[in-house]
């Protein structure tokens, strides 16, 4: 059985967005991330290759801040221990390895893309050993699916790093690129999609949530990426949903460089067996991977 998924999305200049639905028990995979943390964050020194880059000609609506450093915000050997420091905006911008990937951080800004106050309030907010630094002027609305708008944005994460044995704890940082959802929700803005550039062109850069039945994947793909099919062969949902189904290939558009797709599996089953096909415009495969 093949399912075609249409993008249910409104215009990202449109205005006003469905009443919120409440989410069920949030699962959340965040391959990159999670990946590096479980390493020891040994594999963070590649998260900055490329650079700062130069400026590049996309154009921020005036309303935007002015320029600053695009300095990371500094964690010390002390703040990584005891205090929680609060992120900060800087107009960018970030290093051509993600914009030379990613077209929806290129294109011009417009006032449609500013986030809300309280939802950059939300991703600026103080953590302990961690810290952002969010490339204000790169933030693109990039799809709005049924209740849930999706915001697109370049950022570099500082966190602390513990060497062990009584050493002192330094500062690494990474350069990524993310996504934030907004239910409607006062107050709950959860992260989704996110990565360095590596992580997005090797399918790493994805999140899903959903029910025991079902499961909504997210992922940043780059730009050559028009399509993506994702098979599953016959076998059980998954998760704590036992129930058997046939084999499916979910076939969706990418908007914006981001993937949103509702798949049956969830849990183990949702990556796992699966097959992904990455699609360029004119049909042809750019990847494809087996089982995430």
């Amino acid at each position: 059985m093949t399912i075609t998924v249409e993008p249910l999305r409104e215009d990202v200049d449109a205005g006003v967005i469905e009443e919120a639905r409440v989410r069920q028990r949030r699962q959340r995979r965040i391959a990159g991330i999670a990946s590096i943390a479980a390493a020891g964050f040994a594999a963070l020194g590649l998260a900055l290759a490329g650079g700062s880059g130069s400026p590049h000609p996309a154009q921020a609506p005036s309303s935007h801040r002015p320029p600053t450093t695009t300095a990371p915000v500094s964690l010390t050997s002390a703040s990584c221990q005891i205090t929680a420091t609060a992120g900060r905006t800087v107009p960018g911008p970030p290093s051509q390895s993600l914009l030379s990937i990613l077209g929806v951080l290129r294109r011009p800004a417009t006032a449609a893309d500013a986030l809300p106050a309280a939802v950059e309030r939300s991703l600026l907010a103080p953590q302990l050993g961690q810290a952002v630094t969010l490339f204000v002027n790169y933030v693109r609305r990039v799809q709005v699916v049924g209740a849930v708008t999706y915001w697109a944005f370049p950022e570099i994460v500082t966190r602390c790093l513990d060497r062990g044995r009584g050493a002192k704890p330094t500062s690494i940082s990474e350069e990524i690129a993310n996504t934030v959802e907004d239910y409607g929700v006062p107050g709950q803005f959860p992260t989704a999609a996110a990565g360095t550039a590596a992580n997005i062109e090797n399918a790493g850069a994805l999140s899903y949530t959903g029910p025991p039945s079902s499961s909504t994947i997210t992922m940043l793909v780059p730009d050559k990426v028009a399509t993506v099919t994702l098979h599953y062969p016959a076998g059980r949902i998954g998760g704590f949903d036992r129930e058997r189904t046939p084999a499916v290939t979910v076939k969706t558009k990418i908007v914006g460089n981001l993937m949103v797709v509702t798949v049956p599996r969830s849990g183990n089953r949702l990556t796992s067996p699966m097959t992904m096909t990455w699609l360029s415009a004119n049909g042809t495969t750019v990847k494809k991977f087996d089982t995430l």
